[in-house]
């Protein structure tokens, strides 16, 4: 996603849920963005921390600890973006807790934007915590997406707290096939002598939506790019 080969396309929505977050009036806000891999969680993520104004320092978190975020001190507006964030809840719920509790003095704004492909699942209570820090963990989250607990059942597993997120949608058809042609006009396409791409355009949509029906952004440009190095893969199938 970081190549950003292709624009990003069909994500209007989302961009303006983003731009509300951050608007939020409290110093420190959180929420989560799901959807399955290649549907663009982190490229809509890395879109938006490069369309924000100056004033704004917005990046992803790579290498830290959660002991590190108990003495650090904004010095100006930061947005950061955590991917994968089952690998690391634990440590998450921690940073999310602490901020929270520090909140009242923080001298910037801080957003923190989590990445993952569901919502629900043990990661999220090893996130958001029992208690009296689950009372803490959701009393920053964005306010359009409270943590709602699932209905009763005698299955344990079913106590898991599903979180309510910002979720990454099904691009439409013409925003895939805008995906697909800037990867065939690209000037690294893997071209092969069909110029004319558009001349198939139904019947390349109709092959896109066959082998992923979630319309996913990256399976939309791996499949130009193959067209592009191969005619002949036209006949491609889900299979």
């Amino acid at each position: 996603f970081r190549t950003r080969r292709a624009p990003l396309f069909g994500r209007d929505d989302e961009l303006r849920e983003l731009q509300t977050f951050l608007d939020d009036p409290r110093q420190f806000t959180w929420c989560a963005v799901t959807g399955p891999g290649g549907s663009g969680k982190s490229r809509l993520a890395l879109e938006f921390c490069l369309q924000l104004p100056p004033k704004w320092r917005a990046g992803f978190l790579k290498v830290w600890t959660s002991s590190e975020f108990r003495a650090w001190t904004p010095n100006r507006p930061t947005l950061i973006v955590i991917d994968y964030v089952s690998a690391r809840a634990t440590d998450i719920g921690l940073i999310v807790r602490g901020l929270e509790g520090r909140s009242l003095t923080l001298p910037f704004p801080v957003r923190l934007v989590l990445l993952e492909r569901e919502g629900d699942g043990l990661w999220v209570r090893e996130f958001l915590g029992a208690g009296e820090d689950l009372r803490t963990s959701t009393r920053s989250q964005y306010v359009s997406f409270p943590a709602e607990p699932n209905p009763p059942s005698n299955d344990p597993y079913a106590e898991v707290i599903r979180l309510q997120t910002l979720v990454a949608k099904r691009l439409s058809p013409e925003a895939l096939w805008d995906c697909m042609s800037s990867v065939f006009n690209s000037p690294t396409s893997n071209h092969t002598g069909r110029s004319n791409h558009a001349d198939h355009k139904g019947k390349l949509l109709a092959q896109i939506l066959e082998i992923d029906p979630s319309r996913r952004p990256l399976f939309a440009a791996f499949f130009a790019d193959a067209i592009s190095a191969d005619p002949n893969m036209l006949e491609w199938n889900r299979n």
